[in-house]
């Protein structure tokens, strides 16, 4: 079991590099590992290009440069076994103090080799490397993009949706005087009767638009309980449309009717009256 599981120390890039014939180390770009080792320096993602551009290497897996915590197992067997349930498959270490008696170490999980954001490139001897990753805080960026453009969208986005506006109704002129109910906003007129009579041969309603608006608007029939009963869809101004309301209706006696009348601006944005209209309908 012990045998698939690596243990390796990381070495500075510079003893590497000074070995070159050219021994032309600045060429190469490094960067430090750790903070509290500035001694152990490492390939940056360019330069470990252009060293392998010369030079055959070997990638033996990655570790993260921000790890954290390690956890060490005192039986090697259960460091090993516990390591490959999470699919590390060696470990590494960094030389932190060589003065000390005991030398201080700092350890790193060492997994397969992913092409992950790369920090840089470590060595552990003869040819071999370590890749370094860290996270890549542009990912962080991808959530707060998607809620921007949601955000942006709601913003931009109008109100009401002129798609949403009703179909103009079927209508025709109305040639009567009528009388009007001003809504309290006054943004427009409405024309009703107190009383509407229906039958089997006399079935719809007469629902106008007053001829001194300037919008056009629908009306919404319900029962006072609720029971939708229909729409008229668009009515232009000096016009009006049937809606039969026997067919839900149909069962003779007096009913409350409750009718919302909206108004509708040139951006197919709406604008509901003030509340409820109520009128009588007498089924025979």
């Amino acid at each position: 079991m012990g045998l698939d599981f690596k243990e390796y120390k990381l070495l500075n890039i510079e003893d590497l590099i000074v070995n070159e014939k050219d021994k032309d180390k600045d060429k190469y770009k490094l960067k430090k590992l750790y903070r509290k080792n500035k001694e152990v320096q490492i390939f940056s993602k360019r330069a470990f290009n252009k060293y392998t551009d010369e030079h055959e290497v070997q990638i033996v897996g990655r570790i993260r440069k921000r790890q954290h915590h390690y956890t060490d197992y005192a039986d090697y067997n259960d460091l090993v076994k516990e390591k490959k349930k999470k699919k590390i498959i060696g470990s590494t270490k960094l030389t932190i103090d060589d003065n000390k008696t005991e030398p201080d170490f700092k350890k790193y999980d060492v997994k397969k080799d992913k092409n992950r954001f790369t920090y840089g490139y470590a060595w552990i001897g003869e040819n071999k490397f370590i890749r370094v990753t860290r996270f890549n805080l542009l990912l962080l960026l991808i959530p707060l993009l998607i809620i921007l453009g949601i955000l942006l969208g709601l913003y931009f986005y109008p109100n009401d949706n002129p798609e949403q506006t009703p179909p103009p109704a079927d209508q025709q002129p109305y040639t009567d005087s009528v009388s009007s109910e001003p809504d309290p906003n006054n943004n427009f007129a409405i024309v009703l009767k107190r009383e509407y009579y229906v039958s089997a041969d006399n079935p719809t309603i007469e629902l106008k638009n007053y001829t001194k608006n300037v919008k056009d608007i629908s009306y919404d029939v319900f029962t006072e309980d609720g029971t939708y009963i229909g729409s008229t869809g668009l009515i232009e101004p000096g016009n009006k449309a049937d809606l039969n309301i026997y067919s839900v209706l149909n069962f003779p006696g007096e009913y409350r009717l409750r009718i919302n009348a909206t108004s509708y601006n040139d951006n197919g944005s709406k604008d509901p009256i003030d509340g409820n209209i109520v009128t009588t309908v007498i089924v025979e």
